[in-house]
């Protein structure tokens, strides 16, 4: 077969023809090689010393000749044969690559049936379901039963080890090795959600009822704190307490500060409550003497409470008086607070172990007597000997700040 610009054309005549007249012509050169040979004065027998005679010479030639043209004769005829016999076999060699070239062109695979619908889904002849013979429907089931068999192996042990790792109850990292770290701070209520900066409560003393959104923040976040249904037992200074047990939270004692009195809204004395942040595991080192520090209204109550009842986290409350007409910062302190509940987180509260119904000590604080338009800067802060305190706006520790306003 002749390759022309991808394409097969049989030309087996005219190989056949090529290959013959190749034959021919490798034996003609073999012959005049020979005949060359023998009549060349470079060959064995002319190869002569030069100081013969020139008869000698003569006659010894001649006869040489003579022999060589007999024997190129008998030669020339010996090649021939052999190229007849080359080209008889070349020739036949040709003939039959031809016709097995020829079978092969036209013998081309036919193209597979598509099969129907019918035969994807169960093929009679072949016997197979969905392109699979029940033998290899079983080999494959078995195959991934035992490699998702294998994968929920590996996944329940590491859930296993996973959990052998965490605790239900407590977190692994605790105090200082945790990310809130052991230093509490104090959270006011009630709060808005999603308020950036410090909080503005805002007081409407001619219309009262503009001030039921601030008393539905304080009653949902006191209806944890009236559930009975928790069992909380009433703590005492000096009592030996239990790892389990949870210290109820007296709201009765809140006076002024009570849902009865609608938490001083009504009347334009706004009661705030204040609250430590849970730590797990924090148990407070208290003060029980008062330092130079703090406050003189705090001091003074640190020195009338018996040295029994001195084991409490101090709160203190300053609250700074701003013009809203006035020029500049120029500020008055205020100090008329109530705190009727006094003035300290108990530190039987503490520390705090994921116990059932626990909730936070609250400290009610009431602002009385407020001037109106005019905005009241108030900084509440807990002292305790592992309380730091920062009064950073930005990285405020220990301590929480928000704003009271009149209209």
């Amino acid at each position: 077969m002749c390759v022309y610009g991808m394409q097969y054309i049989p030309v087996c005549k005219i190989q056949s023809k090529l290959q013959d007249n190749l034959a021919k012509l490798a034996a003609l050169s073999e012959l005049v090689l020979v005949q060359h040979k023998l009549t060349s004065p470079f060959s064995r027998g002319g190869q002569r010393s030069r100081f013969v005679s020139e008869s000698s010479c003569w006659k010894r030639t001649s006869v040489e000749r003579s022999h060589s043209w007999s024997t190129g004769t008998t030669v020339a005829a010996t090649a021939k044969k052999r190229a007849t016999k080359k080209m008889a076999g070349a020739r036949a060699a040709s003939q039959k690559n031809c016709e097995r070239r020829k079978r092969v062109q036209f013998l081309l695979p036919e193209p597979p049936k598509k099969p129907t619908l019918g035969q994807m889904i169960f093929d009679r002849e072949k016997g197979t379901f969905l392109g699979r013979t029940p033998k290899t429907w079983a080999q494959f089931m078995v195959f991934y039963a035992i490699f998702y068999a294998f994968l929920a192996s590996l996944f329940w042990i590491c859930i296993q080890v996973l959990l052998d790792g965490i605790s239900m109850t407590e977190p692994k990292l605790q105090l200082e090795r945790s990310l809130i770290g052991a230093n509490p701070g104090l959270t006011v209520r009630p709060q808005l959600i999603h308020v950036e900066g410090p909080m503005v409560i805002a007081i409407d003393s001619k219309n009262p009822s503009n001030n039921d959104n601030w008393i539905e923040l304080i009653d949902d976040f006191l209806n944890a704190y009236d559930n009975t249904t928790v069992d909380r037992k009433n703590c005492e200074f000096g009592d030996i307490q239990r790892p389990s047990d949870v210290c109820l939270v007296d709201m009765e004692s809140f006076e002024g500060c009570s849902k009865a009195n609608s938490y001083g809204y009504k009347t334009n004395e706004p009661c705030v409550f204040i609250k430590l942040n849970r730590i797990f595991g924090w148990k407070p080192e208290t003060y029980d003497m008062p330092l130079e520090e703090m406050p003189e209204d705090l001091q003074a109550h640190i020195n009338e409470t018996i040295y029994e009842e001195r084991k409490q986290i101090w709160l203190s409350c300053k609250a700074s008086q701003v013009g809203a007409l006035a020029q500049g910062h120029n500020k008055d302190n205020f100090d008329n607070i109530s705190y009727s509940h006094g003035r300290g987180f108990p530190a039987y509260y503490y520390p705090y172990l994921n116990q059932p119904g626990y909730l936070s000590p609250l400290i009610p604080v009431q602002f009385k007597s407020l001037p109106q338009g005019q905005v009241l800067d108030v900084e509440c802060r807990a002292w305790a000997k592992n309380i730091i305190y920062k009064a950073a706006p930005g990285d405020r520790m220990g301590s929480v700040a928000f704003q009271i306003i009149v209209n």
